[in-house]
């Protein structure tokens, strides 16, 4: 069973103050990021880090067996880390020590839920507790100057028996 949520936002660590930019000359969506009907678009000055933060419903009590993200970015805006908590416990935790480099391959219209974007908590011998609800914490590093529009992000559960 999968499941997303698409209402991401500036989270308040990781990066310094002025490492989110206004996207396209909107004062306040270096805060809030720029919504549109496909996503919400950030941007990011070059050396900068930022954490955005999404909810994702859940099916109850449910293992989290794989996250997944859907965005689009420029050349040089990477997912270093990616965090899923629920119900005040860190459920799974995947940075670049564990091979996440999400960089947008540019061969389609956004870079879909896949395997290159998938993070398979079962592969890594992980079996999460149960959680009621799901939140998902994505952190992203600027190499240079550019923007990232999330389209969602998911989970993958599998009944608790």
């Amino acid at each position: 069973m999968v499941v997303h949520g698409n209402g991401f936002d500036a989270g308040p660590g990781y990066g310094a103050p002025g490492d989110l930019l206004p996207v396209g000359g909107h004062e306040g969506t270096e805060h809030v990021g720029l919504a549109q009907g496909w996503g919400r678009t950030f941007r990011g000055r070059a050396g900068g880090r930022a954490e955005f933060l999404v909810a994702v419903p859940t099916p109850g009590e449910h293992l989290l067996e794989r996250l997944l993200l859907s965005f689009r970015a420029d050349p040089g805006v990477v997912v270093v880390d990616v965090v899923a908590s629920g119900g005040g416990r860190s459920l799974a935790d995947a940075d670049a020590g564990d091979g996440v480099n999400l960089r947008d391959d540019g061969t389609g219209p956004f870079v879909a839920f896949g395997r290159a974007n998938t993070i398979d908590l079962r592969a890594a011998g992980a079996r999460p507790l149960p959680t009621h609800g799901l939140a998902v914490l994505v952190r992203v590093t600027f190499e240079r100057e550019g923007t990232i529009t999330f389209h969602a992000a998911g989970a993958d559960f599998e009944p608790d028996e």
